[in-house]
């Protein structure tokens, strides 16, 4: 908390000087995380389901700023 950096244990693990201060969330887990997941691909397949024709899928992995331009065309798609 006093770096308010976030760290992963394999990927970004935190430098030593601090590794003893950082705490893991109690939520913080495999079976957590695969719930979340679960619970994400069911809200997405009845959007698809109930706004597919209207909806369009945006790639998520990109800049920002190209998030926003494709947002922003697809709105204008809407018009």
């Amino acid at each position: 908390p006093d770096t308010g950096e976030i760290y992963h244990i394999k990927y970004n693990p935190p430098p030593a000087e601090i590794a003893g201060r950082v705490v893991q969330r109690k939520d913080d887990n495999e079976e957590t995380a695969k719930t979340r997941i679960e619970k994400y691909r069911k809200v997405e397949s009845y959007l698809k389901s109930a706004f597919g024709d209207v909806a369009q899928e945006i790639e998520g992995n990109i800049p920002p700023a190209e998030v926003w331009k494709l947002t922003d065309a697809a709105l204008a798609e809407c018009k």
